[in-house]
């Protein structure tokens, strides 16, 4: 985390991190499911529509970055006088 953040690591940035690390780990087991011939006796669960499947892994994949950097962050980080209130973007 940057020194320029005006939120320090609290309890809630902490939980959406393990909510985003949780979120990636969905996604690597997604592709990996999709792709995944069948061994051992074991079936394959894929392959899925991609209909279905490419806008929900966009769709993660933006969730993760938007926890990961938030917007309230990146306002701080261009306009500092506005730690106040970048809470609310």
């Amino acid at each position: 985390m940057s020194d320029k953040s005006a939120f320090k690591d609290t309890g809630i940035r902490n939980y959406l991190g393990l909510l985003a690390s949780g979120l990636a780990l969905g996604i690597a087991l997604t592709g990996i499911a999709n792709s995944a011939p069948s061994f051992w006796g074991i079936p394959s669960i894929g392959p899925f529509k991609s209909e279905y499947i490419r806008p929900l892994i966009v769709f993660l994949a933006v969730t993760i970055i938007l926890i990961r950097y938030p917007i309230s962050d990146a306002l701080i980080a261009k306009f500092p006088k506005l730690s106040a209130t970048a809470w609310l973007a």
